[in-house]
């Protein structure tokens, strides 16, 4: 009877986590970093490897995402005024979508108070009082994890977890340079 009712909870908690609205996709403006960079990053998940060549002024984003060897899986730019232009390989992986690329770069590492300022009802964003943590809640439920390997956020891999898709990633900057 016990195992039948802990059966049940499961499936009840299952079926909760499921009734969860989609996160919220991120489309911040370049400039709400506040800074003009070039950065090389590695970012690892069960997937594989994928190496993203990114440039952020105030007036675009532009990010070329790459196989180890150098083949273009993606190209995205985001425009100052919102314009997003996005292209994906045709053999690329389809779970690869490079609005969702850009959403994970942004909560991870645009300024809190932009992300929170873009958020729709129902979503929090919470950070750890140390800074090394950062949690994306729908409703006190939390969706994405962020876990920092240096309060610089830059220097030091990030763990980040998407509880709602169920993916993780290792997201290591190998280079940073200003524009």
């Amino acid at each position: 009877m016990m195992r039948l009712l802990a059966t049940a909870l499961l499936l009840l908690l299952a079926g909760c986590q499921s009734l969860l609205p989609a996160p919220p996709v991120l489309q911040l403006a370049p400039s709400a970093l506040g800074q003009e960079v070039r950065i090389v990053q590695s970012i690892d998940s069960a997937q594989g490897l994928l190496l993203a060549h990114i440039e952020v002024s105030p007036a675009q984003l532009s990010m070329a995402g790459t196989t180890p060897d150098g083949q273009v899986l993606l190209r995205l730019r985001l425009q100052a005024d919102g314009t997003l232009q996005a292209d994906t390989a045709d053999w690329a992986p389809r779970a690869l979508q490079a609005n969702h690329i850009l959403s994970d770069f942004q909560l991870s590492f645009w300024p809190a108070a932009s992300i929170r300022a873009a958020l729709p009802e129902g979503w929090q964003l919470h950070h750890s009082d140390d800074g090394l943590e950062r949690v994306l809640q729908y409703r006190g439920t939390p969706v994405v994890s962020i876990r920092y390997g240096a309060s610089d956020h830059w220097s030091q891999p990030l763990q980040f977890t998407h509880h709602r898709w169920h993916y993780q990633l290792t997201i290591t900057t190998v280079s940073m340079d200003p524009l």
